[in-house]
């Protein structure tokens, strides 16, 4: 074998070996996410998401406020109470063409902080029992229900949260 094959091949190995341990980075965005909410749950959107928006930040995007009623399923972190509803306040930077993220019926994951909002859109219960909570990110804090997401979550993909 020529010595300089194998001077070639240390190298590589070398960023062989960077490359697989600095892999997937996804724990540190689940680290942080958690870090940030108070509570965590899977939930159904249970209304129809209604939205308004505000001055536009630039000729085609602006932040976009979206309220809806959540009925918590389970919870991965904190307090809520699993059959229980809530007010979720969320906030998008979107084209003003853009759908909704969440459509009523459609299962989510919430990272949630205590919110002290009352509703701008839906109208407050009768018997005012519903507690109000804001998405802790505009771009994660409402996320798409995924088996993966809550099992990493909860901790049973430890390979991942490590």
């Amino acid at each position: 074998m020529d010595v300089r094959q194998d001077y070639m091949t240390l190298p590589f190995l070398f960023l062989a070996s960077v490359v697989i341990s600095a892999g997937d980075d996804s724990p540190n965005t689940i680290a942080f996410m958690s870090r940030k909410a108070d509570s965590i749950v899977v939930a159904t959107v249970a209304n129809d998401p209604v939205s308004g928006g505000s001055a536009p930040i630039s000729n085609i995007l602006y932040p976009r406020r979206y309220e809806f009623i959540a009925g918590i399923e389970h919870v991965l972190k904190g307090k809520l109470e699993p059959n229980s509803k809530i007010y979720v306040f969320a906030r998008r930077i979107e084209r003003t063409t853009d759908e909704l993220p969440v459509k009523k019926g459609q299962r989510v994951i919430l990272f949630l902080i205590p919110s002290d909002d009352k509703p701008l859109f839906l109208p407050l219960p009768q018997d005012d029992t519903l507690t109000t909570w804001t998405a802790v990110d505009a771009w994660f804090g409402v996320s798409p229900y995924s088996e993966g997401l809550e099992a990493a979550l909860s901790g049973k993909l430890d390979f991942i949260t490590r």
